[in-house]
C-alpha cells in the first residue's frame, strides 16, 4: 500500500484538503449528460514579472485562438498539499482545445512561450470531460477552485471506479459541497512524469470550504482512505481565477 504522500509546501493551512475532491476520470460519479469531444489543457508554473506576463498572456490567448483554443479560467495557485516532486507554482491557466497542442512541436511552442515570463512550467494535456454543474449564486472570480494531479497504482480499479461515485452521493446529500467542473485524461506532459489526470472542481467560496470540511469528517475519512489505496501520489492545489 502507497504511503499518504506528505504535505509538502503551501501558503496558508491545508488540513484536510483531501475532502475537497476524490473524484477521476475513470470513475467520475454524478449526475447529468457529460461533456465530451473536446481536449483540455492544465498548465502551471512561477511568475515573477507580472506586467511582463500580463504582456505575454495577451499574445499567447491570440495564438491560442488561432488553433482552435481558449481559455477557461487563468489566476494564482494558493498553495498545495502533496507531493508529486515538483517546484511549487504561483500561477496556472487552464485552456479548451478542439484539438492536443502537445502532441506536434508547433503547438508546442505556442505553449512554450510562457517561459518567456515564468519559470518551472508543467504542462498536463489529454481528452477533456465536462461535467453540469447546475445554477451556481457565485462568479468565476470568487470561487475557490481546486485542481488535484494524481498517479494511480491502478491495482484494484473495479474499485476505483466505483467508490468514486458514492463519495460524490454522499457529499452531495450535505451542504456545502463541490462542484466538479471537469477532468482531463492526460495523455500528454511537459515538465514532469506524466500523471493520469488533472481534476478540476470548486467550491463558492473559501468559506463554504471551510464550512463542508469542518460539518463532514466521515466524508474527509472516507477520501483518505481512497487515495491512501489507490494512489501512487498526488496533490491538491488551491487557485482562484481572474476571470
Amino acid at each position: 500500500m502507497p504511503q499518504r504522500p506528505r504535505t509538502k509546501y503551501g501558503a496558508t493551512r491545508f488540513a484536510h484538503l483531501a475532502a475537497f475532491v476524490v473524484l477521476a476520470t475513470l470513475a467520475a460519479g454524478g449526475t447529468g449528460a457529460k461533456e465530451t469531444g473536446s481536449f483540455g489543457l492544465f498548465v502551471m508554473y512561477k511568475v515573477g514579472d507580472m506586467p511582463k506576463y500580463r504582456r505575454l498572456l495577451a499574445e499567447l490567448e491570440e495564438n491560442l485562438g488561432n488553433r482552435g483554443c481558449s481559455v477557461s479560467i487563468e489566476g494564482p495557485i494558493k498553495g498545495g498539499q502533496g507531493d508529486i516532486q515538483v517546484q511549487q507554482p504561483n500561477r496556472f491557466i487552464q485552456i479548451r482545445c478542439k484539438r492536443p497542442l502537445l502532441r506536434d512541436s508547433a503547438g508546442r511552442s505556442v505553449v512554450l512561450k510562457i517561459r518567456r515570463a515564468a519559470t518551472n512550467l508543467i504542462a498536463l494535456e489529454g481528452p477533456l470531460t465536462l461535467h453540469p454543474i447546475g445554477k451556481s449564486a457565485s462568479s468565476r472570480k470568487s470561487r475557490s477552485y481546486i485542481f488535484k494531479v494524481s498517479h494511480y497504482n491502478n491495482l484494484e480499479p473495479n474499485h476505483r471506479d466505483s467508490e468514486p461515485p458514492a463519495i460524490n452521493r454522499l457529499a452531495a446529500s450535505r451542504p456545502d459541497s463541490w462542484r466538479e467542473v471537469g477532468a482531463i485524461a492526460v495523455t500528454d506532459a511537459i515538465g514532469m512524469r506524466r500523471p493520469d489526470e488533472v481534476v478540476i472542481l470548486f467550491y463558492d467560496g473559501p468559506e463554504q470550504a471551510k464550512r463542508f470540511r469542518k460539518n463532514n469528517p466521515d466524508i474527509l475519512k472516507r477520501i483518505g482512505a481512497f487515495n491512501k489505496r489507490h494512489l501512487i501520489n498526488f496533490i491538491y492545489y488551491i487557485a482562484s481565477s481572474d476571470r
